[in-house]
């Protein structure tokens, strides 16, 4: 399964209609069906997981690493520890990397929540 099969299979899923993702992330209407290589680039395969609320990895392979495994650890320690605000406060200091690590934790837990 490609990347585009993925994202429509995922919209499936949650009933979401492909337009309704298109719009959420800016995309021109019919986008996702263009896309005929059935990959999707970088920066709009981001706007679409969290869009969705899954990872990027998730959507390119259909699987999700140990890096995932220990996001899902954090968004446990943050709802135990109620480290939200102390976590918003400094997120400027943290780099790209760790703050897209922050947000799917967030994601998670807003899950959990719901």
């Amino acid at each position: 399964m490609n990347t585009v099969e993925k994202v429509k299979e995922l919209c499936r899923e949650r009933k979401i209609p492909i337009s309704r993702l298109e719009k959420a992330c800016g995309f021109a209407n019919g986008y996702i069906g263009q896309l005929k290589k059935g990959s999707i680039p970088d920066d709009r395969l981001m706007k679409i997981a969290t869009f969705l609320s899954v990872p990027a990895e998730y959507i390119t392979s259909g699987t999700v690493s140990a890096t995932d495994s220990e996001t899902a650890r954090m968004a446990e320690y943050i709802i135990e520890n109620d480290t939200v605000r102390l976590i918003v406060e400094n997120i400027k200091e943290l780099d790209e990397k760790e703050r897209a690590w922050v947000l799917d934790a967030v994601r998670i837990i807003n899950k959990k929540k719901h």
